[in-house]
């Protein structure tokens, strides 16, 4: 989505999340809750005391702040709004397939922070974009 190409090759592409959906390659799928909240329990249980989300972040960021003790990598590369406002470098999101019982138009994603060390929630309208990872199905 990123128009500027250094800037996609540095944060990656961000993803409606009707896309999200279907862009993980064949035998891997979007996450759900229960996935992320399994890697959450494992992580909280063999990080040696250092913070889900600062155990997954990128060490490689501008701030610094993360550790990515596991590999996953987590760069801080943002989000954009569907009619405009956009936001990389500061918090890193990444789908989920929980939509919100709410409001049919959004879903959820979970959410690195630069300064913070939680891995959190984040709803978004099904319209905006933001990162994807995929996990084995």
């Amino acid at each position: 989505l990123y128009q500027n190409v250094s800037i996609c090759s540095k944060f990656g592409r961000l993803y409606d999340w009707e896309t999200a959906e279907i862009v993980c390659p064949t035998g891997w799928k979007l996450p759900s809750e229960n996935d992320y909240e399994e890697l959450t329990e494992y992580m909280e249980k063999n990080s040696n005391g250092v913070a889900v989300g600062t155990s997954l972040k990128s060490k490689y960021n501008k701030y610094g702040v993360g550790k990515d003790i596991w590999g996953f990598s987590g760069v801080l590369s943002g989000y954009k709004y569907k009619y405009g406002g956009a936001n990389y470098n500061m918090d890193g999101f990444y789908w989920t397939t929980e939509e919100s019982e709410k409001d049919e138009n959004k879903a959820f994603a979970r959410s690195l922070r630069y300064d913070e060390g939680y891995f959190g929630w984040h709803v978004f309208e099904k319209t905006d974009y933001v990162s994807v990872r995929c996990v084995r199905d």
